[in-house]
């Protein structure tokens, strides 16, 4: 009752109070020892719970911050700039990655983070227990044509080989051509060789 105390607190009322509202209405039970034995019990398993989860929760403060450095990939921008934001799911996703451990996104506190490089984040796993953990932002390698200056730079590169390309093939047909020429007066002038001598030993010119 948020007007006279909170539950399992000792309070002093007036008999005619506690026996004509709270007794009737299950608010309120008159102290007995047993009564004051079980409350006893009672809080001893609530603090023996609560300081179990506590112990639970340095535990795990201490694997993650023990765990080396948590290195999240992001794009890069300009020197040591990087694009976008590095969100709490972002430090999540690693955490379940190397450990195998599922965080709730809410209990993780980043610092401001604009350039790549170590940073400290904070994950608040207990009202009295916080983890301190490194972690680095490192950024995504990217090909270089994969950027829009050195993608053009890449197609004139393309357009260039590919026009060296067509300048090769046809000096290859040029070359051909001449070859089958050479070819055609080779063949030639060793007819006419052959008809000279002939004639010279008095046969007959043979015409084709």
């Amino acid at each position: 009752m948020p007007d006279l105390g909170n539950k399992g607190q000792l309070l002093d009322v007036k008999p005619g109070y506690f026996r004509n509202y709270l007794h009737p209405m299950g608010k309120a039970q008159m102290v007995t020892p047993l009564l004051l034995k079980e409350m006893r019990m009672e809080e001893e398993i609530i603090e023996a719970e609560k300081k179990q989860v506590k112990e639970e929760a340095q535990q795990l403060a201490l694997m993650f911050q023990t765990s080396g450095v948590f290195k999240v990939k992001h794009k890069g921008g300009k020197g040591k700039q990087i694009f976008g934001t590095v969100t709490p799911q972002n430090l999540v996703d690693i955490i379940k990655a190397q450990l195998q451990r599922d965080v709730d996104k809410r209990i993780v506190f980043l610092p401001e983070i604009r350039e790549t490089g170590e940073y400290i984040a904070e994950l608040k796993l207990h009202p009295e227990v916080t983890a301190q953990v490194k972690l680095y932002i490192k950024e995504t390698q990217t090909r270089r044509y994969d950027r829009p200056k050195d993608n053009m730079r890449n197609m004139v590169k393309q357009m260039e080989r590919t026009r060296q390309s067509h300048e090769i093939i046809n000096h290859v047909h040029i070359v051909k051509r001449l070859a089958k020429q050479v070819k055609k007066h080779l063949v030639n002038s060793i007819r006419c060789n052959e008809q000279a001598n002939n004639y010279k030993k008095g046969e007959p010119l043979k015409r084709k």
